[in-house]
C-alpha cells in the first residue's frame, strides 16, 4: 500500500516538474520571439524568417502546455477523490 502512495507522490512531483520545465521554455520562447519580432520590423530579413519559426514553435509549445495542464488537473482531481 506504501509504495502505491510513494509511487503517486512520484508521479504527481514528476508532472509539476516536467510542467514548471515547459513554463520555462515557453517563457524564453516568447522572450526570444518578441526581440525577433523588433528585429524584423527593422528590415533584418534573416530575423524575419527566424521569427516567423519560432512564433510557430511557440504556439504549438503553449498548445501542449495548455494541454498538459489540463490533463495534470484530471489526474489530481482523480486521485484526490
Amino acid at each position: 500500500m506504501h509504495s502505491k502512495r510513494a509511487l503517486s507522490g512520484f508521479e504527481e512531483s514528476r508532472s509539476t516538474v516536467l510542467l514548471a520545465a515547459m513554463d520555462s521554455d515557453v517563457r524564453l520562447l516568447e522572450g526570444e520571439v518578441l526581440n525577433l519580432e523588433e528585429r524584423a520590423r527593422r528590415g533584418d530579413a534573416p530575423a524575419y524568417k527566424s521569427y516567423k519559426i519560432r512564433k510557430r514553435a511557440l504556439r504549438i509549445l503553449q498548445r501542449e502546455l495548455k494541454e498538459l495542464r489540463k490533463k495534470d488537473r484530471k489526474a489530481r482531481a482523480s486521485s484526490s477523490c
